[in-house]
């Protein structure tokens, strides 16, 4: 008979791989932010209409990496509850 065996930690490496993505495009974005020199009063002037494109830009980069980080951990929670239920169920006919 084949063992398949449930690889929680893996689902919650890729999880926390994808946050530490994100965490580093925010970074980025704050380095940039930084060495431009300009403070963010000045950043989201309309004045400066490349850097408000750039702000807005970087601002959706992180809206939606927010929202994939939130999918994603919930999909990787549901899973993982699955893959559980799966156990205690191979477990529970192992016991029968």
């Amino acid at each position: 008979m084949t063992r398949k065996l449930a690889m929680f930690n893996a689902l919650d490496g890729l999880s926390s791989n994808m946050n530490g993505c994100l965490q580093g495009v925010q970074q980025s974005i704050d380095s940039w932010s930084q060495a431009s020199g300009m403070t963010q009063d000045a950043w989201n002037d309309q004045g400066g209409v490349q850097f408000t494109e750039i702000s807005q830009a970087c601002k959706q980069v992180m809206a939606a990496g927010q929202e994939l980080m939130q999918t994603m951990n919930q999909g990787v929670q549901s899973c993982n509850q699955d893959n559980m239920a799966a156990v205690q169920r191979a477990v529970g006919r192992l016991g029968s």
